[in-house]
């Protein structure tokens, strides 16, 4: 039995699957789709930040929280995004806004696979945000513990194109030039 169906594909750190949870025993392992964001279950679905609106929160760490948004036009157009946000009881932290503004200038010129690209810096009501690719599916911690519940070891071509494509990005970001060749 085999967790990553040949839809799957490892980018980054990321498992890309359209569903967000897995079911079934061990010999018929199936994606279920979610009900986290489920309208009424979550207190941000709805409210504005710039031009996005929020679906779901994603996470929230020490000092940012993400979200599933999206941005609508005409012709039914809508692009979904991630959104970051500085914690409120931190945006007063003058060193944290500068290494928030210092990652999204220097982010925002990235174009590699392996690496989320980064679309729009604004900032609304005095709080700033990133809008960034949003990219679908289970980050590696998800896939690990699920295999460990299920006990289940990761295919080792699985581990190694985890390892090699993280490896890429990372020595694209550590060796990125602008334009003018300025590292």
């Amino acid at each position: 039995p085999n967790p990553l169906s040949p839809g799957s594909e490892a980018r980054g750190d990321r498992l890309e699957r359209r569903s967000s949870t897995w079911e079934g025993s061990a010999g018929n392992i199936r994606p279920r789709m979610s009900t986290q964001g489920v309208a009424g279950d979550d207190p941000d679905r709805g409210r504005r930040i710039g031009k996005y609106e929020i679906l779901t929160r994603l996470s929230m760490g020490g000092m940012a929280e993400l979200f599933l948004a999206y941005t609508s036009g005409p012709g039914g157009f809508r692009k979904f995004v991630a959104v970051k946000q500085i914690l409120p009881d931190i945006k007063k932290d003058d060193q944290f806004v500068k290494m928030f503004l210092d990652e999204a200038r220097i982010t925002a010129a990235f174009s590699h696979a392996n690496i989320g690209q980064v679309f729009d810096l604004g900032e609304e009501d005095g709080e700033l945000y990133l809008a960034m690719e949003f990219l679908p599916g289970q980050n590696l911690e998800q896939v690990v513990k699920m295999a460990e519940r299920r006990k289940y070891a990761l295919p080792l071509g699985f581990s190694a194109r985890v390892i090699r494509d993280t490896c890429l990005g990372l020595h694209y970001a550590h060796h990125f030039m602008d334009p003018s060749g300025r590292p």
